[in-house]
């Protein structure tokens, strides 16, 4: 049977960063938890899915947004310290 205190853990740790990320602006609040759960703490779209009551394609829809979000605040960021 495997230990779901290590996956409760991932899921609380991804949670907690997901509202660190939607404290910036960043991202909206369902795309921080996706991200933080996916590409944060690599727990897969099928379980973040269920995590988050939502279908397949609505996680995989709010990791694209939330990919692209990340990718042009990152820019923006990189920017204003080259030209700052």
């Amino acid at each position: 049977m495997p230990d779901t205190t290590d996956a409760d853990t991932d899921v609380d740790a991804a949670l907690a960063d997901a509202k660190t990320m939607v404290e910036t602006d960043a991202i909206s609040h369902r795309q921080a938890e996706v991200y933080a759960l996916c590409e944060l703490h690599g727990i897969g779209r099928a379980e973040t899915a269920v995590v988050l009551n939502l279908s397949p394609d609505t996680v995989e829809s709010h990791l694209e947004a939330a990919r692209r979000n990340v990718r042009e605040a990152r820019d923006l960021v990189d920017f204003l310290e080259t030209t700052g």
